[in-house]
């Protein structure tokens, strides 16, 4: 149960399962009793873009955007990008161990949590 509110951002580039992901996140936040807010980023891909998906989770009515990240889904190699500033040291980190350990190197979190884990095949197998 969460007590008060959790802030999660799936990141990823174009065609890493954003769009898969994030309905099965929606509907299972809300079959377990809690509401949700959603903010999309979507950003040029032709400059390489990576999107982004914040949700805050709360048991209570949630209307806003928070500028902070309780908890990050890393689906790609440039899953960091500009959400370095929006990261603590308590910020949980999701995702396979290559796509974390590079982004770890620039982002001096060392004593966030991680847990890595082989996404993609999860994603592929979730969407066909």
């Amino acid at each position: 149960m969460i007590d008060k509110e959790i802030s999660i951002v799936l990141s990823g580039e174009a065609g890493q399962g954003l769009n898969t992901i994030e309905p099965l996140f929606i509907t299972l936040l809300e079959e377990a009793g809690y509401h949700a807010f959603l903010s999309k980023e979507f950003m040029s891909r032709v400059r390489g873009g990576n999107n982004t998906t914040a949700i805050r989770v709360s048991s209570g009515n949630v209307d806003a955007f928070v500028d902070r990240i309780d908890m990050l889904v890393v689906l790609g190699a440039n899953a960091f990008g500009r959400l370095d500033k929006r990261l603590a040291p308590g910020t949980i980190l999701i995702g396979e161990e290559k796509n974390i350990q590079k982004n770890m190197r620039t982002w001096a979190a060392g004593s966030s949590r991680w847990i890595s884990k082989p996404v993609s095949p999860i994603w592929a197998e979730a969407s066909s």
